[in-house]
């Protein structure tokens, strides 16, 4: 299911520097702290599991959070749980 890969790795990390506006995985990678290649791999599961997409900008690939009711999720867990 797609809460599957939100719950079991960074992606909720990820999900929430995304909810900021689209990043390449060189900008996730610093802003995250891990490898280019666990970023890679988070990425291709969670664009598997619907929940980001991707553009090609030069020779940079642009992610983005793909469905706009995790944006909506995404906002309303942040008013809830991350206040003050």
């Amino acid at each position: 299911s797609d809460f599957k890969v939100f719950i079991s790795s960074s992606a909720p990390a990820i999900l929430g520097h995304l909810l900021q506006g689209p990043k390449t995985v060189s900008q996730l990678v610093s802003l995250c702290d891990v490898s280019q290649s666990q970023m890679s791999q988070f990425l291709t599961r969670m664009k598997l599991e619907g929940l980001v997409s991707s553009e090609k900008d030069g020779t940079s690939q642009v992610y983005s959070i793909a469905d706009n009711r995790l944006i909506h999720l995404m906002k309303t867990i942040q008013a809830e749980y991350c206040k003050g």
